[in-house]
């Protein structure tokens, strides 16, 4: 039998994984995805990182957050392929089996949150509010945007026709408060009056960026 040489020279998913995290806490979505598939490599894809093994939380971005689809080397070339960009996103983590925790009683609350951003390392504070997190990604991201008009969503069976009516009136709406806001072309969030129930900010907003709730309407 004949010994694969190459296959005995490449490093284990473990040595992969303790390359990586040698450097320290490395911010950033490509980073923080790098180091989570690593992890998954070397312990098993369905096991919740923790800190167990490591000093720092093993971050990972929202599946529902810009980029949350993009593979690794996608996420180290978004600044380049987009320079001088800043777009939100969102990182999350699980803490039920960190540190020996006793589960709390609120779901939510296993669930951890910081704000992030796909053009640069910047990272918010970690909040157990996944709102919370949106908004401190839109103030380093769009710092204007609390300026922007408050608007009714678009129904969801909306027609072509009226949705991009829709899609010029918040345009103009947005350039009118916020001068100079659409001339990029890039995602821009709208603020709408959500119903109660429905406060949760989400990034499939009409102009690309994310729908923020701006208001609650009165019951």
């Amino acid at each position: 039998m004949q010994l694969d040489l190459l296959a005995l020279l490449e490093p284990t998913p473990d040595e992969i994984l303790q390359d990586l995290l040698a450097p320290g806490e490395l911010r950033g979505p490509a980073n923080r995805e790098r180091t989570v598939a690593a992890w998954r490599a070397a312990h098993g894809a369905y096991i919740v990182p923790s800190r167990h093994q490591h000093p720092w939380w093993l971050w990972e971005l929202c599946t529902t957050a810009p980029g949350g689809h993009l593979t690794v080397d996608e996420l180290a070339a978004w600044p380049t392929d987009n320079p001088g960009a800043h777009e939100p996103t969102i990182l999350y983590v699980d803490r039920r089996n960190a540190h020996d925790e006793a589960p709390v009683d609120v779901d939510e609350e296993h669930l951890w949150y910081r704000a992030a951003c796909l053009g640069c390392d910047f990272e918010g504070d970690p909040t157990t509010s996944e709102n919370k997190a949106t908004e401190d990604a839109h103030d380093h991201t769009h710092p204007w945007w609390r300026d922007l008009p408050l608007t009714k969503r678009l129904r969801y069976d909306a027609s072509p026709k009226a949705r991009a009516a829709a899609v010029a009136k918040a345009l103009a709406a947005a350039e009118q408060a916020v001068p100079g806001c659409t001339a990029s072309g890039r995602p821009i969030p709208v603020r709408t009056v959500r119903e109660p129930g429905g406060t949760r900010h989400h990034s499939s907003g009409l102009l690309g960026g994310y729908d923020l709730c701006g208001a609650v309407e009165a019951a």
